[in-house]
């Protein structure tokens, strides 16, 4: 594949990764890529003939610091449209080395897999009270509806303690 300009794959601390599908005839392969601490999400596609190569970017994280992004990927039962959920954790260090503030960034891009555009992208919020809003559980339903499970936690102890869960949804006419 070609076209990866500047950006370097990043593997050595697990950020950056390939996700490859085979649907309605094509090759999607959603990958990162990091370069000068920004975190990118792609998405590039090919037809059963491996020609007509699009690439797209699907998100940014940028200045992500010491801990860089990821992603998570589910589909419609479908295969109609794909999720991107794209992650950013981060941990602020105060005057005195210890680790204060802890928060992670959270987009949900919803891609249109038959012709090729995003439906909506939506950032939740950064944080809630200092606590981290922790999920990896989306579900996509065949109408673009997002259900998921998440928790708010915080972390004591160099451990993450749940404060409360809550199930969430997501309807596509309301985030248009």
């Amino acid at each position: 594949m070609q076209d990866f300009n500047k950006k370097i794959f990043d593997n050595c601390n697990a950020s950056c990764k390939v996700e490859v599908v085979y649907k309605n005839n094509k090759f999607y392969i959603f990958y990162s890529l990091i370069y000068a601490s920004d975190y990118y999400v792609y998405l590039k596609t090919l037809d059963e003939n491996l020609v007509n190569e699009k690439n797209i970017e699907l998100g940014a994280i940028l200045k992500t610091g010491k801990f860089a992004g990821d992603f998570y990927l589910t589909y419609s039962p479908d295969y109609k449209t794909a999720l991107v959920v794209l992650k950013n954790f981060r941990e602020k260090e105060n005057k005195t080395g210890i680790h204060t503030e802890i928060y992670e960034n959270t987009e949900l891009i919803n891609y249109d897999l038959i012709n090729d555009k995003v439906i909506f992208s939506k950032k939740l919020p950064i944080e809630i009270e200092g606590l981290r809003l922790k999920s990896e559980q989306y579900k996509l339903d065949n109408e673009g509806n997002i259900a998921c499970v998440t928790a708010l936690a915080e972390r004591k102890d160099v451990q993450s303690t749940i404060r409360s869960m809550a199930i969430g949804y997501l309807e596509k006419t309301r985030n248009n």
